[in-house]
């Protein structure tokens, strides 16, 4: 999938789920409305995670860390440069489902994906719909990026910032 049809998924996502976007323009996050006796509603609870699946998770996550890629650390060096807040392997659960992000950009609710080479497979692609539609759920999460590791790799500090002006602000790329 490339990064147009990306953002005009994650277009056609927020004009689907208007709530995302009062959000978005009015920095107002809805609560779950309670019940009774205080707690949320059924509606509104996430699925229980199994703490086995979590402690996987968590023991994947320091893998992750530990076997950082080429590109990975590079795009990490760009982010500590711009001087952009960032979680590096973030764990997200949604639905029971866990998953790990590359990066998550906490002030602009972004998650930033790099893609290896493998991601240009069908069933990769596949994939990596589920888990962007997923993450999409998430009131936390607004946007995913994706980069592959070459875009990476070739890309320097001044690249990496009107990459990612434009991938957050599209309107920005009129004025630049």
């Amino acid at each position: 999938m490339t990064r147009v049809e990306e953002l005009a998924r994650q277009e056609e996502y927020l004009k689907s789920h208007p709530h995302k976007i009062e959000k978005i323009t009015a920095h107002f996050i809805p609560k779950p409305p309670k019940t009774k006796n205080g707690k949320k509603s059924k509606k509104h609870r996430q699925k229980k995670i199994n703490r086995e699946y979590l402690k996987a998770l968590r023991r994947n996550k320091r893998g992750l860390i530990t076997n950082i890629t080429r590109s990975e650390q590079v795009f990490k060096t760009l982010l500590d440069v711009l001087e952009i807040d960032y979680s590096f392997q973030r764990i997200f659960t949604v639905d029971g489902k866990g998953y790990i992000v590359d990066f998550y950009l906490k002030d602009y609710l972004t998650v930033i994906e790099i893609d290896g080479n493998n991601h240009n497979e069908k069933e990769q692609d596949d994939r990596d719909n589920n888990r962007t539609d997923g993450l999409l759920k998430l009131e936390k999460i607004n946007h995913i990026l994706r980069f592959n590791n070459d875009e990476v790799l070739s890309m320097g500090i001044n690249d990496a910032k009107r990459e990612l002006a434009i991938k957050l602000c599209p309107f920005v790329e009129d004025l630049l």
